[in-house]
């Protein structure tokens, strides 16, 4: 992935209510007096909606699973996969930091440093417009100011111009600065998330936490493991844009290749799957005594 493909290291998220209805029929309905608001709620990350886990996923998580899987270790395999999913919306509709120097595609794609720079520029002109350099430029707001409704001087705007020109450089360098110093989003860190919160889940039961490198090399002695079995079925589960890595006819090893690479690098770190974690979920659901 290129630098300008990096993304800022925080996101907007958010909650809303969408309603079954058009606004026409639920305005309609609520003149009526048929005030019972039907919908749904759905999360968005900088604007974006980006789904759920599937309706029915905890049957087919528990059929993949080693052993069958107790009420509490669905909820915290649900809790996993919710983290991973916000993550990882956070990084896949995440805003780019992009590069002034090149022109972006659309609008909706630019980086926030090509924005703010193209914020700069209109504000900088938009100033411009408002100077006074000669008898033409009197005359003009003049007649601005003459116009229907006449409620309108430059001197109460120019101020305003003046301090969003101000607010937009304070801002680019802002940006700027925590370009240069590297801040971003990690593209591998939801996955890592997932990884150990499975394997706490896995280590917990007694189960092997492995993932083989496989190609067709040694595609018939390597088999894919327990634990790649139920990361495999759970990224299944997830929202279509989000998942990573998922097995294919194609590359059925996919998964198994991508959490082996990752694992050796979580343990090159000193890794070993949050226990600790698990143990704070459990006795949080579990009912008091």
């Amino acid at each position: 992935m290129g630098r300008s493909e990096r993304r800022l290291p925080y996101a907007n998220f958010s909650r809303e209510f969408k309603p079954d209805q058009s606004l026409p029929n639920l305005l309609a309905d609520l003149r009526a007096g048929e005030t019972a608001l039907k919908g749904r709620w759905i999360s968005t990350v900088n604007g974006i909606a980006f789904g759920d886990l599937a309706e029915g996923w905890h049957e087919r998580v528990r059929q993949a699973a080693p052993e069958t899987l107790t009420a509490t270790e669905l909820a915290w395999v649900e809790h996993v996969a919710r983290g991973y999913i916000i993550k990882r919306a956070a990084f896949v509709y995440g805003i780019p930091w992009g590069d002034p120097k090149k022109r972006s595609p659309n609008k909706s794609t630019a980086g926030i440093r090509n924005r703010i720079a193209k914020f700069e520029r209109a504000a900088k002109a938009l100033w411009d417009a408002t100077e006074i350099y000669n008898p033409t430029d009197v005359e003009i707001w003049r007649r601005l100011e003459g116009l229907e409704p006449k409620a309108f001087r430059r001197d109460d705007i120019y101020p305003a111009i003046t301090t969003l020109i101000n607010r937009v450089v304070a801002l680019r360098k802002e940006i700027e600065n925590e370009f240069q110093r590297g801040d971003l989003l990690s593209q591998k860190g939801p996955l890592f998330s997932l990884i150990d919160g499975i394997a706490s889940l896995f280590v917990t039961r007694g189960w092997l936490v492995s993932a083989a490198k496989i190609s067709r090399a040694n595609a018939a002695v390597a088999n894919v493991s327990p634990f790649i079995v139920v990361l495999a079925a759970l990224m299944r589960e997830l929202p279509e844009k989000l998942r990573e890595h998922v097995p294919t006819a194609r590359n059925e090893w996919a998964l198994s290749n991508a959490v082996s690479e990752a694992m050796e690098k979580l343990k090159k770190h000193g890794w070993k799957p949050d226990l600790g974690v698990l143990r704070e979920f459990t006795q949080s659901i579990s009912p008091k005594t």
